[in-house]
Formats: C-alpha cells, structure tokens, sequence
C-alpha cells in the first residue's frame, strides 16, 4: 500500500467580456431600467383613471338620488353660492353677464 500526501485542488474563474459584450450588457441594464420605469407609470396611470371613474360614478349616483328625492335646492345639494335661487357663479344671475355699470347683483 502506497501513501499519497493530501492534496488540495483551488480552482478561479474570471468572466472576461469581450468584443463589446460589457457595453451591451449595460445598455440592456438601462433598458431593463426604463421598461421597468414605464410599466410603474402605466400602472400609476391605469389605478388614477379607475379612481377617476369611480368617482363619476359616485356622482351619478348621488345626482340620480338626488332627483328621485325631488326638485333641485342649492341648499340640500351643497352648492349654490348661498347668494339664493337664481344666483351663479360670482353673484352673477344664470344666463348671462352683467352690463356696463350692472355688478349681477340683486339688490333685495
């Protein structure tokens, strides 16, 4: 019987990129990057036009509740510029705008 020394084996790799191979690889990162980046914002955009819809959809509903309850009042809706029946936008009456020297406002 024959005694051999132990014997340790070490092996190294290196990768070594050739013929543009890094560069390519760097390109394809960014591009990983921005692909990414745009499926985030569609993303982002998809979940703000459901909100969007969600919320026209509330306000028909509380527009189709609010006729079946009756006739429309500024007060009960919330709106209205609290200026009374009739008044619009900036205390100008519905309908048009005011004349020269005419401020839209009634006077009661």
């Amino acid at each position: 019987m024959v005694l051999r020394p132990p014997q340790t084996t070490i092996s190294l790799s290196q990768l070594i990129l050739l013929e543009g191979k890094r560069a390519r690889g760097i390109e394809v990162a960014g591009l990983d990057r921005d692909l990414a980046a745009w499926d985030y914002e569609t993303k982002r955009v998809d979940v703000f036009t459901r909100v969007a819809q969600a919320f026209v959809e509330v306000l028909r509903a509380q527009e189709g509740v609010a006729l079946a309850k009756g006739p429309y009042d500024p007060r009960r809706m919330g709106g209205g510029s609290g200026l009374g029946p009739g008044a619009g936008r900036q205390g100008l009456p519905c309908g048009g705008d005011p004349g020269p020297g005419d401020s839209g406002l009634r006077k009661d």
